[in-house]
């Protein structure tokens, strides 16, 4: 399923699994040499990398702090991804899991104004809050754990807000939409090196996730 970077254009193979499909018309569109096709597959498809058990996913998570788990439902995505967390983290007060789901917005994982005892208080997000715990435990490894619910994958970018852009960038800094220069409302943001991020969701909708979400994550497919 994955190409080698070493294959010659006679040994260059496309694999049509949910990768593949979403960029076959492009492949096919391309009139340049297998060279030139091989090098569009893995600057924008980014292929399924080889995972075998929680070991090697530990290792690519680690190569790229950001690793995407698919696979079909009921196979223990879910599981693994928490064993990963925790035997990364050490401890379960450096792992945070969160439900992407219906409901689920911007406002909700990052930051925003959401209903208070009286009035719209601004709250920080699993988001913020695990950037904290890193910051703040600067030797220690902080796992937050996202669970995609099947029908929102489409809208992963809009629930990352800024994070979006930091997944490429960490060393850089950008202002959130919502804060003030009180205490833990500050606007200026970046990752902390220490927080890593594990994505769970189903093969059926890792087939419609863009080239630009593929690029900040290295997606396995372990069952």
């Amino acid at each position: 399923h994955v190409l080698d970077k070493n294959a010659n254009e006679a040994d260059l193979r496309l694999s049509w699994n949910h990768q593949v499909v979403p960029y076959a018309k492009e492949l096919l569109d391309l009139s340049g040499t297998g060279e030139e096709i091989k090098q569009f597959y893995w600057n924008e498809v980014r292929p399924t990398a080889p995972a075998d058990g929680v070991g090697e996913l530990k290792k690519l998570l680690k190569s790229k702090q950001q690793l995407m788990i698919v696979g079909r439902p009921n196979t223990g995505k879910k599981f693994m991804a928490n064993q990963i967390a925790n035997e990364l983290a050490g401890a379960p007060d450096f792992v945070k899991v969160v439900h992407f789901h219906q409901n689920m917005g911007y406002e909700h994982f990052i930051r925003g104004f959401l209903p208070g005892k009286e009035s719209f208080e601004l709250r920080n997000g699993p988001l913020l809050e695990m950037s904290k715990t890193a910051k703040e435990n600067k030797k220690k490894n902080v796992v937050l754990v996202f669970i995609v619910e099947q029908d929102q994958q489409h809208r992963i970018a809009k629930i990352f807000g800024e994070l979006f852009f930091l997944l490429e960038y960490r060393d850089q800094t950008i202002k959130l939409q919502y804060g003030n220069e009180k205490k833990d409302t500050k606007r200026d943001f970046c990752l902390p090196p220490n927080l890593f991020f594990i994505g769970v969701m189903n093969t059926h909708g890792a087939s419609r996730i863009d080239a630009a979400l593929r690029r900040r994550f290295v997606f396995a497919e372990p069952f």
